[in-house]
Parts: C-alpha cells; structure tokens; sequence
C-alpha cells in the first residue's frame, strides 16, 4: 500500500500544472489609408509563449527585417492599383480562448479596439455606431482607440 502511494504521488508531481492561462495574441490591424475602415485579426501561435517575444517578432520580421523564425502565419496580399493598406500590430495577453482566424471568413463583427490602459473589446451593431462612440475621443482612429471590423467572435474580454 505505501509503494503504491509513493508512486501515485510520484505521478502527481510530474504532471505539468496548470500556469498561466493567458495566451499571447497578436492583434493586427489593417487600415485602408485615407479612410477610417480597419479589418482587425486576433493571431494566435502556440511557439509564442510571452508578450517580449511577441514584440520581438513584430520589430524584426513584420518590419520587413530577417527573423530566424516564421510565427503568426498571415499574408496581406496586393492591391489593386492605388489602394494602400497600413498595418499595425499590438501584442496582447488574453486569459479567452478565441476561434482561430479564418481567411476566407466574413468580417460581420464590429468592435471598438481599445488598447489605451489594457485591453477591451466593445461589441457593436455596425461601424456607424462604433465610430460615434468615439467621435470625440481625441485618439479616435489611432493605434490605440479604432473600431475594426473582424471575422472573428469575441467572448467578453474587456
């Protein structure tokens, strides 16, 4: 009985415990310069394991430097001739799980982005409303305060 009791407790200690929960996401925003559009994506890659290796990723390879690894597997593809989209990236640490982004998705989802102090999600009806929610925000349409339409369901993660 008491080996049988060393070695239950022997299993117990090797089985991995229960971390931190949260999950690094990156947060891409692509903006069609000139308007107020934003299609927003939540990219989760299971390699990334904290918020510095996150923003590492996004200074050296979103920037167009070399990277030794490939994470976050997404692609902003051409244009037609003088439309120009602007990209922008934040690092998030997000405790939900989030359905994985799809390409070919529908973006039917509108939310205010707000990365001023954390991060929140604010469900909207439709962009009209969203944006005047924030009409006399001074950081409206910025990196920090935009809504962006998204194919993606959010829980409530504010």
């Amino acid at each position: 009985m008491f080996r049988l009791g060393v070695i239950l407790w022997l299993i117990l200690l090797s089985l991995p415990g229960k971390a931190d929960e949260n999950k690094v996401y990156l947060l891409g925003g692509f903006n069609y310069r000139g308007t107020p559009v934003t299609m927003g994506v939540l990219l989760f890659d299971k390699q990334v394991t904290d918020v510095e290796q996150c923003r590492e990723y996004v200074d050296k390879r979103v920037r167009g430097k070399p990277y030794e690894k490939e994470y976050y597997r997404h692609f902003v593809g051409p244009q037609r001739q003088g439309v120009s989209i602007f990209r922008r990236y934040s690092c998030l640490k997000i405790s939900h799980e989030i359905e994985p982004w799809e390409e070919r998705s529908f973006y039917s989802y509108v939310y205010l982005v707000d990365l001023r102090n954390g991060h929140s999600f604010t469900p909207f009806p439709n962009l009209d409303r969203c944006w005047a929610s924030i009409r006399k925000e001074p950081l409206k349409h910025s990196s920090k305060l935009f809504c962006a339409k998204m194919s993606q369901a959010l829980p409530d993660i504010n």
